[in-house]
């Protein structure tokens, strides 16, 4: 099941495991299956930050566990990228940090992470809106869609955040991670400067815009 910004439900596909070519029953232990659906999509789908969902039942429509949320993704405006190439001792790099606008205005930030070890930690990311002084106007603090801990070396993992816009010039973002016990998260970036945040300005031309769809 696929849901827009509102929480509201705009698509969804059901089927039998495997296509309905082996039963749950004959799997084997240990074995790995691969599996993949379909959506049809409406033909306009509103500029926001999506949720994918995935629920398994029975015959009897019986819900075997519960729904897991397995995905996120942005229908945004043109995004600015950027490339900070921030490294640390935790286990992972950050390779781009993507932000856009959706229909509301609200910004829209995608951190993309490269694992370079196993975290001995789970996570929380926070993604903060700072105004030109520095003061907090907004933010979006939540746990990786795949825990850290999970990650495995190689791997690539994308998470989005939704937070209110700043409306004056010179805001910009305010980027980390800390553990259960709130310590944060120390970044290298490639000028040999070392901090528990990054910091990224958010163009004008995104908070003077105001996409329509």
């Amino acid at each position: 099941q696929l849901f827009d910004p509102a929480g509201q439900r705009v698509a969804q596909k059901d089927g039998s495991l495997l296509w309905g070519g082996m039963a749950a029953y004959d799997w084997t232990r240990g074995l790995a299956y691969y599996d993949g659906f379909a959506l049809d999509l409406p033909a306009l789908l509103p500029k926001g930050l999506y949720e994918l969902r995935l629920s398994v039942y029975d015959a009897q429509q019986r819900l075997a566990g519960q729904q897991r949320t397995i995905a996120h993704f942005a229908s945004t405006s043109p995004a600015v990228e950027v490339r900070p190439q921030a490294t640390t001792a935790a286990g992972w790099n950050v390779e781009q940090v993507e932000v856009g606008v959706d229909t509301a205005g609200r910004l829209l930030v995608a951190l993309t992470s490269k694992a370079t070890a196993i975290p001995a930690k789970d996570y929380t990311w926070f993604v903060h809106a700072l105004d030109s002084k520095g003061a907090l106007v907004s933010q979006d603090d939540r746990p990786p869609l795949v825990p850290t801990s999970g990650w495995r070396p190689g791997e690539e993992h994308k998470d989005w955040f939704s937070l209110p816009a700043p409306s004056a010039p010179g805001a910009e973002l305010e980027i980390g991670a800390y553990d259960a016990a709130g310590g944060r998260v120390v970044f290298q970036i490639p000028n040999g400067s070392r901090n528990d945040r990054l910091l990224v300005p958010i163009d004008q031309r995104l908070l003077t815009s105001r996409p329509n769809s």
